[in-house]
């Protein structure tokens, strides 16, 4: 099945630029030389280039500053800083080492021998820093190396030995060699160091360029020294040598400009295509003799940058069109279905039917006598959660009887509408639409609903506060009435959940943030959690009509146990703030509304809703969207699990909760967080294709599943043996 790929107009352009940029840098230099020499000191070129780029750097770290000084951070810690010395050093030994393989090597030659970083850094990653390969890259890494070999065959055997053999002299194969080890060691190096901690990125490029600049300086003395030539750094300069200097500088900006704000697959095209026009250019200008092996290798490594940088989904699953999906004839948001969602899913008909005006009396109505209430576990602004017992009574469901002990008790979740909320019928209304929809979900991975009621003010259960809400709401009882939209007397409104002991995987994480050194889960759980979501989102998106969650992110998503390695996760808070139109008053202390429509067509909605850490830009920026909106939150959701972070934490900590909308709109710009090194590639492949920038190229929740239960099937993540128990209320709160 072929890789269908569309670009976004910037992205092309990006993509376009770094072709140009990196298929220019070996025409240039080879260009730039007077013979088989140099005119100029070479030693020179990445010592204007740095300062170029630290130039540049300053400028657009000023910029950000002047637009949104609350974004800048900027670590001035000694020992922070110094890490920016070995890349540094390292990047000023390669860019040297360049001239010298350009010496011996046309600009094909070197452009398709530069690949060879791509082999130099896969095994370095999985030796230094165990980040697993999976065998398509394996196998993408042997013929990329099958493909240099066969572009440098030579079948003239009228010289020497080695030369009969090798396209070209043998010095020049040494240098490439030593060029892709010190590019390797190098980007192992410097992604590990960026991502080591929050800085602004200017600000780290000013420490990597700044270092850079001093060892380029101190290698440009010890090379006038050597030549006993004068301090004339400009001397034998050339527009040409000009030229080299601006590709160098910018190619690195560049570089640092596509790592942020575009995915994997603009490296492969420009890569491929870079390859490509070289060696055209080569043929045109440099007198160049086309072979066979040289068109062979080119096309071998071309395919192998392609298999090796491609995200699985792209090529054993891709994405299917929104209009193509199976059994989703319409999407719509939970305030729009109360279907009973019993597996297999029930046909689209037979759930509307079902929508009833929520009356809380039926089958699943539970005694609150029955209840006895434990402790309180959290207060959100729709409701408030506490712990309780269901003591020993005629089970009102199915889902009750599963959840009861031996002895007809069970530990369960009680979620009590806000007292507050009771004099506004749609609040009210709005709670009763996502019981509909609770009590008919049944799925493993979704917290299980055990029942509901809505004439008792669990008196007798409840503590103070909550029975003076109750009776401040009694007082509301004629607006009801004259409404329609509620019983003829306010009840305090409740239901019954599953509770999950341990906690909200937004709490691990947060917990782990503060104990960095102390791993509380590891990549193993982290995967097992992200199929569990993904299994539930795929039970969500597959029903007819298909159902959005629209809010998913790590506090919605719950624990059944404190100890981590053995412990699932269910998806919970099937919220009410998405269900509040724009043309209601607001009741107090609710959070800011969000206006929410239906699309004239194609089961898109339009609208902002959910978190801005996890937000797809389509929703951030109002324009329509599907259940592929869910997919991105997914992605980010899994980055935060592996990667141990969350955005703008720290800021978020004191309060500064506008950076994460700034957050947001930068991931709508583009922008994605960096994983670490030592997370599995098979696993990055899946965030990558899951937090795609375009609705459409994103897979399907189905898709997830089977890449994320290929990557569980092979063992290829590590297991902690013990980690600590993460502990938390075991509920989401609204």
């Amino acid at each position: 099945m072929g890789v269908v790929t569309t670009f976004a107009p910037g992205t092309l352009l990006m993509a376009g630029l770094l072709t140009l940029l990196t298929s220019s840098q070996g025409l240039l230099t080879t260009a730039s030389k007077t013979g088989d020499s140099y005119a100029y000191d070479f030693a020179t070129v990445p010592f204007l280039a740095e300062l170029t780029k630290l130039g540049i750097s300053y400028y657009l770290l000023l910029r950000q500053r002047a637009a949104d000084p609350a974004s800048i951070r900027m670590t001035r810690d000694w020992r922070t800083v110094a890490l920016f010395i070995v890349p540094s050093i390292i990047y000023m030994f390669h860019n040297n080492v360049q001239f010298f393989f350009l010496k011996y090597v046309d600009p094909a030659t070197y452009q398709i021998l530069g690949n060879l970083k791509i082999v130099t850094t896969g095994l370095l990653l999985r030796v230094a820093l165990n980040r697993q390969l999976s065998r398509l890259q394996w196998m993408a890494l042997l013929l990329l190396m099958t493909g240099a070999a066969t572009s440098q065959i030579n079948t003239d055997c009228t010289a020497g030995v080695v030369q009969s053999v090798l396209h070209a002299p043998f010095m020049g194969y040494v240098f490439g060699v030593v060029s892709a080890l010190l590019s390797a060691v190098a980007a192992v190096y410097t992604e590990w160091v960026l991502k080591k901690n929050n800085d602004t990125l200017y600000w780290q490029n000013m420490l990597l360029y700044g270092f850079g600049s001093v060892f380029n300086l101190a290698n440009l003395a010890h090379s006038k020294m050597g030549a006993g030539g004068g301090w004339n750094v400009l001397q034998g300069y050339s527009l040409v040598t000009w030229l080299v200097v601006a590709n160098l500088a910018f190619s690195g900006l560049l570089v640092s400009w596509v790592m942020k704000f575009a995915d994997s697959i603009v490296k492969v095209y420009a890569t491929s295509l870079a390859m490509l026009l070289t060696t055209l250019v080569s043929i045109a200008f440099f007198s160049l003799q086309p072979t066979l092996q040289m068109a062979l290798g080119i096309v071998i490594a071309s395919c192998s940058v392609v298999l090796y940088y491609v995200p699985p989904a792209a090529l054993a699953a891709p994405p299917e069109a929104p209009s193509k999906l199976p059994r989703r004839s319409a999407i719509v948001s939970m305030a729009d279905v109360g279907a009973a969602l019993e597996e297999p899913p029930p046909s689209g008909e037979e759930a509307m039917q079902s929508q009833t005006a929520c009356g809380l009396d039926g089958p699943c109505a539970i005694d609150p006598r029955r209840l006895r209430l434990r402790k309180s576990l959290g207060a959100g602004a729709f409701a408030n959660v506490k712990a309780a017992q269901l003591r020993p009574g005629a089970p009102s469901s199915a889902a009750e009887y599963g959840a009861l002990s031996r002895d007809g008790s069970s530990e369960v979740a009680v979620k009590v509408l806000r007292p507050e909320l009771l004099p506004h019928p749609h609040q009210v209304q709005q709670f009763l639409k996502e019981v509909d929809l609770l009590r008919s979900l049944r799925h493993r991975n979704i917290v299980g609903f055990i029942g509901c009621c809505q004439h008792c003010s669990l008196e007798g259960c409840m503590d103070d506060s909550a029975r003076g809400g109750s009776e401040a709401s009694q007082a509301d009882g004629a607006d009801w009435s004259r409404k329609g939209l509620a019983p003829q007397w306010p009840p305090n409104y409740y239901f019954v959940q599953e509770l999950c002991g341990g906690g909200s995987l937004g709490e691990l994480l947060r917990r782990q943030l503060i104990r960095r050194y102390k791993p509380l889960y590891s990549d193993a759980d982290a995967l097992r959690w992200s199929l569990h979501i993904a299994g539930a989102l795929q039970y969500l998106h597959e029903s007819s009509p298909a159902i959005m969650h629209r809010d998913l992110k790590l506090d919605n998503v719950l624990l059944t146990s404190p100890d981590t390695s053995v412990a699932n996760a269910k998806l919970a808070d099937f919220g009410l703030a998405r269900f509040s139109p724009v043309d209601e008053p607001e009741a107090p202390g609710t959070p800011r509304r969000v206006e929410l429509c239906r699309s004239s067509g194609g089961g898109d909605l339009t609208g902002r809703t959910g978190s801005y850490g996890v937000m797809a830009p389509e929703v951030l920026e109002n324009r329509p969207y599907n259940a592929s909106a869910d997919i991105f939150s997914l992605g980010m959701c899994m980055h935060n699990l592996f990667a141990r972070s969350l955005p703008c934490f720290d800021s978020s900590c004191q309060g500064a909760g506008d950076h994460m909308e700034v957050f947001a709109r930068k991931v709508a710009a583009g922008y994605r967080p960096p994983l670490p090194p030592s997370c599995a590639a098979p696993v990055v492949a899946v965030i990558e294709a899951c937090w795609h920038g375009e609705p459409a190229r994103r897979p399907s929740a189905r898709s997830v599943v089977k890449m994320l239960e290929l990557i569980r099937d092979s063992g290829s993540l590590p297991v902690s043996t013990n980690s600590e128990a993460a502990q938390g209320c075991g509920c989401t709160v609204m």
